[in-house]
């Protein structure tokens, strides 16, 4: 994997990580909103794309170059089944 992939997973989990303790709503809101915006930066760069620096673009762009990255998924395991219900790109959108 890509050292610049890896720093930005590694950034989004740990706003995702800080958006749990935060001590105002909006601090969970920001912090949240930092570790999508790594997570897409991540996706791009592994796809071989520099991501933008504006959001809702790297946001696009991102949609673009990976329609079914939030699709729902079941992995069977030798000794049971994991299942990541997915999410909607338009859950992602800018308001």
């Amino acid at each position: 994997m890509k050292e610049e992939v890896l720093l930005q997973l590694a950034l989004a989990k740990q706003y995702a990580h800080h958006a749990k303790f935060s001590g105002t709503p909006r601090q969970a809101v920001a912090d949240g909103y930092s570790a999508v915006d790594a997570m897409l930066s991540a996706l791009l760069i592994h796809g071989g794309q520099e991501p933008p620096r504006n959001h809702k673009t790297k946001l696009e762009t991102a949609r673009k170059a990976f329609p079914n990255a939030f699709a729902a998924e079941s992995v069977q395991h030798a000794h049971g089944w994991t299942y990541a219900p997915g999410a909607d790109w338009n859950s992602l959108a800018v308001r």
